[in-house]
């Protein structure tokens, strides 16, 4: 689309839906599982169980995936099934204490989508600046909380108008709870459950503001590898 030379109030593509509404995205019951079986993995140990208290200092970097379900949350109401497929994550964490940790993450899930002409897509990815707190100081378990950018591609389907593909950039948040285990010094794995959210925005159909407003959520287990 062609720039105007001033000013004026964003374009709008040329699309007409009927009703308003919205469809509240709910989590599949195998990750909804998984996210209790990482929770229950993460209760306390005993005194001398600790893995991690020695290498909880400086800088560390992780890098992993996992399983994950995603829905679309649109207004007016579009095709938001929830979808499983991979997400890839990988984190760049400052130790402050032994309690608390700054960590840098970057998450991107993936899944390919029908459409008439070929294949679409489910594009999401989560660029977040937060924090990772360990409870105990001789424990292994962490909780996590960030919040971002999300950037977002989806290929949806709205009663009134068909199929669209639709860009969106927002706000993203992050939140989690994991587990690391050590292997032998300075490398380990880290089991973890995360929720992934970016509330509604303008989506945009080729540049041009399409009158409708998605958003996304994604909830995912995995397991990743760390080096410190």
């Amino acid at each position: 689309m062609a720039a105007t030379s001033q000013r004026s109030a964003p374009r709008r593509a040329r699309v007409r839906f009927g009703s308003q509404g919205r469809r509240a995205p709910t989590a599949m019951r195998l990750l909804g599982a998984g996210a209790v079986a990482t929770a229950l993995a993460a209760a306390p140990r005993p005194a001398g169980g600790q893995d991690y208290l020695d290498d909880r200092r400086g800088i560390a970097a992780a890098v992993g995936g996992g399983l994950s379900s995603a829905g679309l949350n649109c207004n007016p109401r579009c095709s938001g099934d929830r979808r499983a497929g991979p997400v890839f994550t990988a984190r760049g964490i400052g130790y402050i204490t032994p309690h608390l940790a700054v960590a840098v993450s970057a998450d991107g899930y993936y899944q390919s989508v029908a459409r008439a002409g070929g294949a679409g897509r489910w594009q999401m990815n989560w660029f977040t600046l937060g924090a990772m707190w360990y409870p105990r100081e001789d424990g292994d378990v962490y909780f996590r909380a960030g919040m971002g950018a999300a950037i977002m591609h989806a290929h949806t389907t709205f009663p009134s108008v068909g199929a669209l593909d639709l860009d969106t950039r927002h706000v993203g948040f992050v939140a989690g709870v994991g587990r690391d285990y050590r292997l032998w010094r300075g490398y380990g794995v880290t089991a973890f459950a995360d929720y992934l959210f970016t509330p509604r925005s303008t989506g945009y159909l080729y540049g041009v503001e399409s009158g409708a407003e998605v958003g996304a959520d994604v909830l995912t287990i995995g397991i990743a590898a760390i080096v410190f």
